[in-house]
């Protein structure tokens, strides 16, 4: 379980406290608080896409009926691909990452204190803590995107970290800085390697210690570079798809990066539909519910599930920030 909080008039701006509270209930969570400026929602550990503000508001403006899923709306944009190299000795402490370039984007009012909250609280739920996914946030401004990115581990290293004022060694950074203290364990390894992402001038950050105060991100800051590591290849690909999708929501553009693993490249985000098709009467058989196809794809379209009929069955469409 995890709380979120948002104020009250960021909700009312998509739609009534009285109607959030309903379909809050709806949706099986729970208000945890509410006073007249904030609402606190209780978050099942089964869908970390509602941590995020525009997770939420989304999953509720489609139970609602006010929003139409669209298996189209989660679309890349084409263009420079950056590249990402994946260093041999990563693979002995946090093998996996995905990433993605986000442009035109807004991080006025609370946008900004959203978006850190959702990757915080995802990477201490879902990540367990930091240890199986953690995430960073950069100005792409201020990064040599063009001659391409290291995402390596070495025994020394330096870097400015988030509020420090001048560069200090990867030792010093976990012995002395506060995130360092916290969550060095993480990474604790015999060989004494340390995660980084670098590009052809300065580390951007430990991983997944803390970021740089070179790349710091800031209200006015209208690109990023996203990047998610971990320990799981899969749960890192799923969370940069719901952030793909959060940050679309928000009205901004995302393009992909490929991840330059040894054997082959992969390309990160990959926020498209899954298929999948219900047999209507194997539902009726396990629930004692008869549903007829339309009423099927009317409830799944709820759920964020484009529908079409198939046959005498219906074809659902899963979209990519739903991973439970």
């Amino acid at each position: 379980m995890a709380i979120v909080t948002f104020e009250l008039s960021d909700v009312e701006k998509r739609i009534s406290k009285d109607a959030f509270i309903q379909l809050i209930e709806r949706l099986g969570m729970e208000i945890e608080g509410s006073t007249d400026k904030h609402m606190s929602i209780d978050i099942t550990p089964n869908r970390p896409d509602l941590l995020d503000f525009n997770g939420l508001m989304r999953a509720l403006l489609l139970i609602s009926g006010k929003l139409k899923p669209d298996k189209d709306a989660y679309k890349l944009k084409e263009g420079v691909t950056p590249h990402i190299k994946v260093s041999k000795d990563v693979k002995k402490v946090r093998p996996y990452i995905a990433a993605m370039v986000v442009r035109k984007l807004d991080l006025s009012g609370n946008k900004l204190k959203y978006l850190i909250d959702f990757s915080e609280k995802l990477s201490d739920t879902y990540g367990r803590k930091r240890r199986k996914l953690a995430l960073g946030m950069h100005d792409l401004d201020k990064i040599d995107i063009d001659n391409g990115l290291t995402y390596g581990a070495a025994s020394e290293g330096k870097m400015i970290p988030l509020d420090g004022t001048r560069e200090i060694s990867f030792a010093e950074t976990l012995k002395e800085n506060s995130k360092g203290i916290a969550y060095g364990h993480v990474i604790s390894n015999k060989a004494g390697l340390v995660p980084y992402l670098a590009d052809s001038k300065n580390v951007l950050s430990i991983i997944p210690i803390i970021n740089s105060e070179t790349t710091r991100v800031t209200e006015s800051t209208a690109s990023l570079l996203v990047d998610i590591t971990g320990t799981d290849l899969n749960t890192v690909n799923d969370t940069a798809n719901i952030f793909a999708c959060s940050f679309i929501d928000m009205g901004a553009e995302v393009y992909p990066c490929s991840i330059d693993y040894e054997k082959e490249p992969i390309q990160t985000p990959n926020p498209t539909y899954r298929e999948l098709r219900l047999r209507l009467y194997k539902i009726e058989a396990a629930l004692g519910i008869n549903l007829d196809n339309v009423s099927a794809i009317t409830l799944g379209e709820a759920m964020g599930y484009p529908g079409a009929q198939y046959g005498n069955s219906v074809l659902l469409y899963l979209p990519p920030y739903r991973v439970d």
